[in-house]
C-alpha cells in the first residue's frame, strides 16, 4: 500500500499524456471521450487521471456519494478499473469557451494506494486542472499540469 509520511511532501510527475481517449473507467466498457494522462509517484505508484466533457449518470449500485476534501465526489471501485474518484466541475471558461464549462474529472488508482492519499491528490489535481482548462482558447490544447506537489 502506497502512503506517504505524515506530514511528507510527495512530487508526482506527469509521465503519460495528455492525450485524447476512449472509455473512461468505472462505466463498464465504453466508448466515453476523454483525455487522458499518468502520474507516477517517487515510489512508483501509478494514478491514471481523466477529464471528459460527456454526460455522466452514475448508477447508485455502483457509485457511492462522497465527500473528498473541499469536493463532492462519486466513488467507486472493482477488480477491473481499481478505486475510482469523479468530481463534477463547472468551470470559468475564457470567452471562446463559455459554452464548454461543465467537466468531469476521474481519478484511478489501484486499491493499494490509501484513502487519504488519493483525496490529497484529488485536493491538489482539481484546481490545477481546473486552472488549465480554464485558460484554454482551444479544447484541442488540454494539458495537464505536468508536477503536481501532494501533501
Amino acid at each position: 500500500m502506497f502512503l506517504a509520511p505524515l506530514g511528507a511532501e510527495v512530487r508526482v510527475i506527469l509521465q503519460e499524456g495528455t492525450v485524447r481517449a476512449e472509455g473512461l473507467p468505472g462505466f463498464g466498457p465504453n466508448m466515453l471521450a476523454s483525455w487522458r494522462g499518468v502520474y507516477r509517484s517517487p515510489s512508483g505508484t501509478e494514478i491514471a487521471v481523466f477529464a471528459s466533457r460527456e454526460q455522466l449518470l452514475f448508477n447508485p449500485a455502483i457509485w457511492k456519494r462522497e465527500q473528498s476534501g473541499a469536493y463532492r465526489a462519486y466513488r467507486t471501485g472493482n477488480e477491473r478499473d481499481g478505486q475510482v474518484w469523479c468530481i463534477e466541475r463547472s468551470v470559468v471558461m475564457r470567452d471562446e469557451l463559455k459554452g464548454e464549462s461543465r467537466w468531469f474529472f476521474l481519478v484511478q488508482s489501484d486499491g493499494a494506494v490509501a484513502d487519504s492519499f488519493m483525496q490529497s491528490f484529488v485536493a491538489v489535481f482539481v484546481p490545477k486542472t481546473e486552472f488549465f482548462i480554464g485558460s484554454l482558447r482551444r479544447l484541442e490544447d488540454l494539458s495537464f499540469p505536468a508536477v503536481l506537489e501532494i501533501r
